[in-house]
């Protein structure tokens, strides 16, 4: 039997292609699951984050501040004594993707068209107020970050 070739994760440019492409996958699917590739965007976030070293928080925080400043200055104040970056780790990296949120959330997922645009807004559902992050814009703002990376540019 012939070996099939191994994908070579390590070079930038397959890491993020991969990543690209299992985004498309995703977001082409239909209907779009819009829990799960936001877990993978934040995991895909976390690994390009941690770049050839460790995935830590700090690493997280700062790349989330260089690269998505709408999205943190969406989410600013939203959290007592929580910045932007700190609050989409907290409930979206950490709680969404670790504890599937919590049984009384207060973030949300929400498409392009339900925030007009908006990077973070808040909706009413059912008497309930959440603040949504637009999960369309975060899946073409990491794959152009992810493009750029694959062809070895860095911004």
């Amino acid at each position: 039997m012939a070996m099939k070739r191994i994908l070579r994760v390590g070079t930038p440019k397959n890491r993020y292609t991969t990543m690209i492409h299992a985004l498309d996958t995703l977001y082409r699917s239909s209907p779009r699951p819009y829990v799960g590739l936001a877990c993978l965007l934040s995991c895909y976030m976390d690994a390009a984050a941690a770049g050839a070293g460790d995935a830590t928080r700090k690493k997280f925080l700062g790349f989330l501040r260089a690269n998505f400043g709408q999205l943190c200055a969406g989410l600013s104040g939203q959290e007592p004594n929580l910045d932007g970056a700190e609050v989409f780790y907290k409930y979206y990296r950490s709680a969404m993707v670790h504890t599937f949120f919590s049984p009384k959330p207060k973030f949300a997922i929400a498409e392009d068209d339900e925030l007009n645009g908006a990077y973070v807004g808040q909706l009413t559902d059912r008497g309930f107020t959440f603040t949504a992050v637009n999960i369309d814009r975060l899946y073409r703002d990491f794959r152009a970050l992810a493009k750029r990376r694959a062809r070895g540019t860095r911004l």
